[in-house]
């Protein structure tokens, strides 16, 4: 626990300690947002960018066309999304397909839930995927490269998937000082 920027609790369960980097899971979302914000201001992306903009080779896919950064980024595209939360929900049979990009493009759209909050991992996995291509370097290198060599991390490990894509989703590794030089960041 930290108090205007400094420490005032930290505890840990052995075998942990500071220096041991934890999985943030959906906090890893918010590192996404982070790098999101960077990529567009280094002129590399726009809120107004399609998938199709950014990955020609889904342009044949309708929802290409329709999903923007900005959608993704809110969670607000409107494509069919059920719970992530147990085996056969809709993450585990798309991040298991063969090419799991075009298995969520080819999810259908709820044109009465665009604008609207659905809370989709896969969304943020897809800009992971959409802010590799436009920097043209792996979202890890990115990310040590733009904010956490510049923020004084030194230590992160983020799980890429079997065809080698990081994800936004969840998968970052992180200190938990780290992840407080994160937070302060914001505050």
């Amino acid at each position: 626990l930290a108090r205007n920027g400094q420490v005032v609790l930290e505890t840990y369960v052995a075998p942990n300690d500071a220096k041991v980097i934890h999985q943030v899971n959906s906090a890893t979302k918010s590192v996404m947002s982070a790098m999101l914000g960077i990529a567009i201001h280094d002129g590399n992306l726009k809120l107004s960018n399609t998938v199709a903009d950014v990955l020609p080779q889904y342009a044949d896919l309708p929802n290409a066309k329709r999903l923007t950064v900005e959608k993704l980024a809110s969670m607000q595209t409107g494509v069919e999304w059920n719970s992530e939360f147990s085996s056969s929900s809709d993450w585990v049979n798309v991040r298991q397909s063969d090419d799991w990009i075009k298995a969520y493009l080819s999810r259908p759209i709820q044109d009465e839930r665009i604008g609207k909050f659905t809370y989709n991992s896969a969304e943020s996995d897809l800009l992971a995927a959409l802010i590799e291509t436009a920097v043209q370097q792996p979202l890890a290198d990115y990310a040590e490269q733009r904010l956490f060599k510049p923020l004084g991390i030194t230590h992160t490990r983020w799980v890429q998937n079997k065809h080698g894509q990081y994800g936004g989703g969840r998968g970052l590794y992180i200190a938990p000082r780290d992840m407080l030089k994160f937070g302060e960041l914001y505050r």
